[in-house]
């Protein structure tokens, strides 16, 4: 898997876990954050300990430190289009002062136990040097991660269409009423709700779905209940 879009994904999937979703919704409310989040970062005051425990939140859910602030700006601006969300986890990085070694990305590694391991290029190396080196000793390096994180390997599940789904469990979430009244749609008395919001799905964002697919978005969470 690429490492291009690690971040977002892992940050996508710690949106279903309800404790997650409710933690973001705490630090909103405690540092008066709008529900939906900001619309321009002129609004925006920073405060230092907001950015604190969105980093904890990051760290205790597993989501790659390569970008610190990730929750933080989810719980910021949100995010509209999970298919342009623009992630920062380039495994190698292009240190320009080597006697500062130990700064930024490689402490947070070390203080949140992220496990990890440094690859350092020397000038006269190739491209073709470097994938050579990489092609050959991965299952070394997979070994020593391995051995870090106590034996777990870890893999990361790609979701498709999650502009659809998260709008989906998002509509869920509303009354039927709520429904007809902000789509004026017909409310099935006598069938779930997934019926309604599958037809809102179609009819109003484009986004064919059935109902079964709807029930199927719902209640799968994702991740940790």
């Amino acid at each position: 898997m690429s490492g291009e879009y690690k971040l977002g994904e892992l940050l996508y999937q710690a949106t279903l876990n309800k404790d997650f979703d409710e933690a973001v919704e705490t630090i909103r409310e405690k540092y008066s954050v709008p529900k939906d989040g900001y619309k321009s970062p002129e609004d925006i005051q920073i405060d230092q300990n907001m950015v604190i425990e969105c980093y904890r939140l990051q760290v205790a859910y597993g989501i790659p430190h390569t970008n610190p602030v990730a929750v933080y700006h989810y719980a910021l601006y949100g995010i509209e289009d999970w298919d342009k969300y623009e992630s920062h986890t380039e495994p190698f990085y292009i240190i320009e002062h080597p006697k500062k070694l130990r700064n930024d990305i490689e402490d947070l590694f070390t203080q949140s136990k992220q496990p990890y391991v440094k690859l350092l290029i020397p000038d006269y190396a190739s491209q073709d040097d470097v994938k050579k080196y990489l092609s050959k000793k991965w299952p070394e390096i997979q070994e020593q991660i391995k051995k870090q994180s106590g034996g777990k390997s870890r893999t990361v599940r790609r979701f498709q269409n999650k502009n659809r789904d998260q709008l989906a469990r998002k509509l869920f979430r509303q009354t039927k009423e709520q429904l007809n009244e902000e789509y004026s749609e017909e409310i099935y008395d006598n069938k779930p709700k997934e019926y309604m919001v599958a037809n809102i799905l179609s009819n109003h964002f484009d986004h064919k779905v059935s109902a079964e697919q709807v029930k199927k978005i719902t209640s799968n969470k994702g991740g940790k209940k």
